[in-house]
């Protein structure tokens, strides 16, 4: 299965942080292949998450039904085959670099490691 980085699937069995099977948007990079994917969930619970969880509308593109929010706060590795064999849709370039820098805060943010 071919698994491109920003689409959105539905994962199909309950993660560590969650109580069900949910959607998640894909964060690794596209070169990398393994038996394993980084991911971010979705949920559409807000929990005042901002700026933490990036919010996303509902659209055709990427198959969302609710506003849903990135939990960049709780990226982790699944094993790809518990991912469904098709995306339900795909973010926009602009939101995946918005993840993308929100998970950097979360790791980094210039704090000096000694």
């Amino acid at each position: 299965m071919m698994i491109e980085r920003g689409a959105i699937y539905a994962m199909v069995e309950n993660g560590t942080y969650t109580s069900k099977p949910r959607p998640v948007v894909v964060m690794q990079n596209p070169n990398v292949r393994l038996d394993s994917v980084i991911i971010a969930p979705l949920t559409s619970n807000d929990a005042h998450g901002e700026p933490i969880r990036i919010a996303v509308e509902p659209s055709p593109d990427n198959g969302l039904t609710k506003r849903s929010y990135v939990m960049c706060d709780k990226v982790t590795a699944i094993r790809a085959s518990s991912l469904n064999d098709e995306p339900i849709g795909r973010l926009p370039t602009a939101t995946i670099k918005q993840i993308q820098e929100t998970i950097y805060e979360l790791i980094d943010e210039g704090v000096p490691l000694d």
